[in-house]
């Protein structure tokens, strides 16, 4: 998990003001702070750097759990809209429609992030 939020947070940082942008389109949080929205891409690499670091993992477990269950509900909210959004999960150098599989990718990262609190 620690190399996916790696890269993946790496991808966002790339077009930061377009990641915001696209992000506030359906994100719960980023749609209410601007300020979120240009952090959150920060945030997956600190989650990264710590679960490859194994730091403080039962707090990064829980804090995973959260972002991505959070991110899941304003994915669930777009998808059942059945509108057309650009998802804003591999920053803005790949364009591509959001679909179910962004929104099975956050919950399973909450999956493992629990399952992992159990271990």
């Amino acid at each position: 998990m620690g190399a996916f939020f790696i890269i993946i947070g790496s991808l966002k940082v790339y077009n930061l003001s377009a990641f915001a942008q696209a992000y506030a389109s359906y994100d719960l949080i980023a749609q209410r702070s601007s300020l979120y929205a240009h952090l959150y891409p920060f945030l997956e690499l600190i989650l990264g750097i710590c679960y490859a670091a194994r730091f403080y993992l039962p707090i990064i477990n829980i804090t995973t759990i959260i972002f991505m269950l959070i991110g899941a509900v304003g994915v669930t909210k777009v998808l059942l809209q059945k509108k057309t959004y650009t998802c804003a999960c591999l920053g803005m150098v790949f364009r591509i429609p959001m679909t179910y599989v962004t929104l099975v990718e956050d919950l399973l990262m909450a999956a493992m992030a629990a399952y992992m609190l159990t271990v």
